[in-house]
């Protein structure tokens, strides 16, 4: 009697990444956590295939793509805080907000290869040509979308002197997502052609520029309705469209760069063992590094916050919200506080 193979040719398939190499494995494509076995380095890990071309490969560009985002996002917070910037015109301002939101994108993406792999070399440079390449795109993606976004509203508002990212009341909502969704859609599908400029192959740009047009699509969509009937708070609803853009832009466009394989030839196969387990231990120690690292974030980010809950009214970032802000701040003490003393 013929059995049935789980491993059908005709099955269709994924692309997972090796953990430990970054080597490209086919694997079948099915709605469960699967053992997967790398064929390079006989690595084995874990992989899970969630639908919408999400995986668990998809958590490091997830996180890469958030990070950059909150980080930005705190800038700007603080930037649109300074009277002298907010006397300047609105075309200028916004120019600057969203360079700043690029360089820290560009940043967050151009760094992230030197830090997983201890390399410091590679994290500074990383840094500095994913600042200067992210400022650059970040600047002439929000002149752009903000002059879209202005020339819009000359036709659909009385007074076109609105910040393409800051929530208004002054616009009939249908009008403020129909210019929004523009306007951020516009954005997001110029800093995706910047950050693909490296790439020659048509082909893989156009689906990737479409993903983030979407999702800027969706961000300006979003925007008044988050808004009016969710948060009342400008803060919340821009921390929540710069956070759309900066995932979809780091799940589309950071790939982790090869790793140089220590592997000859001429090896022997003791030999190879040896270094592949010297590589595999190497990796979880850096492994234990990141999940620590995004510990330690998550507290602060909750301590500051927090913070800010608390005396919202004194720094003029946050409404004051005095008793959330203390639980806030309590969890991440909490959470700090049990790292350093598993330490």
């Amino acid at each position: 009697m013929k059995q049935n193979n789980p491993l059908q040719v005709d099955e269709k398939k994924v692309i997972a990444i090796c953990e430990n190499c970054y080597q490209k494995l086919r694997i079948p494509k099915r709605n469960k956590k699967l053992q997967v076995t790398c064929t390079r380095c006989q690595h084995k890990f874990e992989y899970r295939y969630y639908g919408l071309g999400l995986s668990s490969s998809s958590k490091k560009p997830f996180l890469v793509g958030f990070l950059g985002s909150l980080l930005g996002f705190f800038i700007i917070e603080v930037l649109v805080t300074i009277q002298f910037l907010l006397e300047l015109n609105q075309l200028i301002l916004s120019t600057i907000v969203f360079g700043v939101f690029g360089m820290s994108l560009g940043m967050s993406l151009g760094a992230a290869d030197g830090y997983i792999q201890k390399d410091k070399k590679l994290f500074c440079v990383g840094l500095k040509k994913g600042a200067y390449k992210g400022v650059v795109s970040g600047m002439i993606a929000g002149f752009f979308s903000q002059l879209i976004f202005s020339g819009i509203l000359l036709y659909l508002s009385p007074n076109p002197y609105i910040y393409l990212w800051t929530p208004t009341e002054n616009l009939p909502l249908l009008k403020s997502m129909l210019a929004r969704s523009i306007g951020f859609g516009t954005f997001a599908l110029l800093i995706g052609l910047f950050f693909s400029l490296k790439k020659a192959n048509v082909i893989q740009i156009k689906p990737k520029l479409i993903v983030t047009g979407i999702a800027g699509i969706v961000t300006g969509l979003l925007f008044d309705p988050f808004y009016a009937l969710i948060f009342r708070n400008v803060c919340g609803v821009r921390f929540l469209g710069f956070s759309i853009i900066g995932v979809v832009v780091g799940l589309v466009f950071y790939t982790p760069s090869k790793i140089r394989w220590p592997f000859k030839k001429s090896a022997t196969k003791h030999t190879a063992k040896r270094r592949q387990g010297n590589i595999s231990s190497s990796f979880s120690k850096t492994q234990e590094s990141i999940d620590e690292m995004l510990i330690v974030i998550l507290g602060l980010v909750l301590l500051i916050g927090g913070y800010f809950l608390v005396a919202g009214n004194r720094t003029g970032v946050f409404p004051t919200f005095p008793f959330a802000g203390f639980i806030t701040s309590s969890i991440g003490l909490v959470i700090l506080s049990k790292l350093f003393s598993s330490n």
